[in-house]
């Protein structure tokens, strides 16, 4: 508990000229001037402001701003010089990827080929076979005209008989 010694308040002391600005200020913002005190220490406290080293944190965001325009800057030349001549390089690849598709051959279109080589492949099979029975079958028969033409000289040697 509290003495009535012991006060719940106590007083700064201000110049007169500080003291009018404090008034000044109070006013606009309809705070009172014990809690304007409060109000600007939890200010300083929360953000990490030391009054004797930051005199403006006006210019401590000008600069954090001309840091941001600056990257900005960079982002849009990165933009202009890399990003869109590559997007349309990409776009121009796909384009000439969709024109050619169309000339490319498809499963059905190999499997064709491979049927009409099979196709071919038989025809020429089919085309020795019967070049070799040809020459068989002549050979044979120049066998056979051999033959007979044997037995006919046999025939013509006997006496008697005549061709």
């Amino acid at each position: 508990m509290k003495t009535k010694n012991e006060k719940e308040t106590t007083t700064v002391a201000l110049s007169i000229t500080d003291n009018q600005r404090l008034t000044e200020f109070c006013k606009i913002y309809a705070i009172p001037k014990k809690d304007f005190i409060g109000i600007i220490l939890n200010y300083l406290e929360i953000n990490g402001i030391n009054p004797k080293t930051h005199h403006a944190p006006k210019t401590e965001l000008e600069k954090i701003t001309k840091r941001l325009n600056q990257l900005f800057a960079f982002i849009k030349t990165q933009e202009k010089d890399y990003t869109r001549p590559a997007l349309e390089a990409i776009l121009a690849t796909e384009n000439r990827m969709q024109n050619s598709i169309s000339t490319l051959a498809t499963k059905k279109d190999l499997n064709e080929l491979r049927v009409m080589d099979l196709l071919n492949q038989l025809l020429e099979i089919l085309k020795k076979s019967n070049q070799e029975q040809a020459n068989k079958i002549l050979s044979e028969l120049k066998t056979f005209q051999e033959n007979t033409v044997t037995h006919l000289e046999e025939i013509k040697k006997k006496k008697g008989f005549s061709l």
